[in-house]
Order: structure tokens, then sequence, then C-alpha cells
């Protein structure tokens, strides 16, 4: 781990993975627009490797992102597993959609696979609100991303044919408003997550300050 990644960082990462995302999304869609009113096997090819490489910058900055957290937080392990788990089950559903694997099975307008995956990421959204014990604004922020998660997906489902798509579209917006909150709120020192920072002398350890804020919070959650 390079010792200039904190969490902080790792956060931005989050960011700009769901930013790629929401732009492969957005271009894809208007691709399959335009798609639809030609038959030009030149846009086709070229629809695909200009949409393309936005998914591959998007799961390369998830996999940065979700071994920062790995690493770098220092307790939260049911939060560690969740978004492990929900970063290989969009791997999972990409390699599905380019027809790589279940190509028998998969099927990108099932109504029970697109409930389950917005049902396993509200929940995995509203996780982040166990990460500061002591800011009440990340839980807040985590319910509204929560909400995002499930009513988008609804709400295109009325205008559009129900598809994978909104629901994966619906999460980035929701982590990048989720992820930027918290970036924010990081930088600005009002939040304090319990995690690892590079000492020159000591490696990655528990900054101080984290440990005692946390402490403190649980404390007064306990109370509460």
């Amino acid at each position: 781990m390079n010792k200039h990644i904190n969490i902080q960082t790792a956060t931005l990462f989050g960011v700009l993975a769901n930013f790629s995302f929401l732009l492969f999304i957005f271009l894809g869609l208007c691709y399959y627009l335009i798609a639809s009113t030609t038959a030009s096997t030149a846009l086709e090819t070229a629809g695909e490797f200009g949409v393309m490489p936005f998914e591959i910058i998007g799961f390369v900055f998830l996999f940065a992102y979700t071994i920062a957290y790995d690493i770098l937080l220092a307790n939260s392990k049911p939060f560690k597993a969740m978004i492990s788990v929900y970063c290989v089950a969009e791997l999972i559903i990409m390699l599905c959609d380019f027809g790589v694997i279940f190509q028998s099975i998969y099927n990108r307008q099932s109504v029970v696979l697109i409930v389950l995956h917005m049902l396993f990421s509200a929940v995995m959204l509203y996780s982040y609100s166990r990460l500061d014990y002591c800011f009440d604004g990340l839980r807040i922020a985590s319910l509204i991303a929560v909400m995002i998660a499930l009513i988008l997906p609804i709400a295109l489902w009325c205008i559009f044919k129900f598809q994978i798509y909104y629901s994966v579209l619906s999460n980035a917006i929701a982590l990048i408003w989720l992820n930027g909150y918290m970036y924010n709120k990081l930088a600005s020192g009002d939040m304090v997550v319990e995690a690892l920072s590079f000492d020159e002398k000591k490696g990655f350890v528990l900054n101080e300050k984290q440990r005692k804020d946390s402490l403190e919070g649980r404390d007064d959650n306990d109370e509460q």
C-alpha cells in the first residue's frame, strides 16, 4: 500500500469509480438509442469500443477503492465484507452482460435479479452509516443514498423498460453522492473514521486521535 494513500484518497477513488460507471451507462444508452435507428456495423463497433474504456476505468478505481478500504479501515469488518462482495457482484454482472459467463441463464430484464440487486445495494449503502460513530450527518447521508438506490430505479422503470442498468445507474449516483459527501467531511475534519495512517517510523498505524474519537463515539452511542 502506497504511504500517500489514506482514507480520504480511498474515498476519492470511490467517487471516480462511480463517475466512470455513470458515464459508461449514459453513453451506452445513447449509443443503443442511435444504433436502434441504423444498421451500421462500423457504428456498432465504434460504439462498443468507445464506451467500454469508461467501465474498465471504473472497475480499476472500484478495486483500488475496495482494497484501500479493506486495508486502511481498522475495524468495520461487516462493512469491509459488504463492499468486497458488492465489488465482485458488479464485476459478475458486467461479465454476464458482455456474454462472458452464464449466457444461458442471465437476463438483464429479470425482475428478481433487479430487485435483489436493489435490496443488496440498499443494505450496502446503509452500512456506511456505521463508519463514524460521532457524526450524525453521515447517517442522514447514508439514508439519502439508500432512497436513491431504491426509488430511482422504480422511477426509471415507469418511464423506460426495466433493466439491471437502471439499478446500477442508481447505485452510481447514490455512491457519488455518498462518497463525495464523505470526502468533503473528511477533508474538513468533521468526520473521523477509525482508519490507519502512515507513520515514517511505524508504518501504517491507527492514529491515536482517531482511536480516542471513535471510542468516545461508541460510548455515546451505547449510552443512547
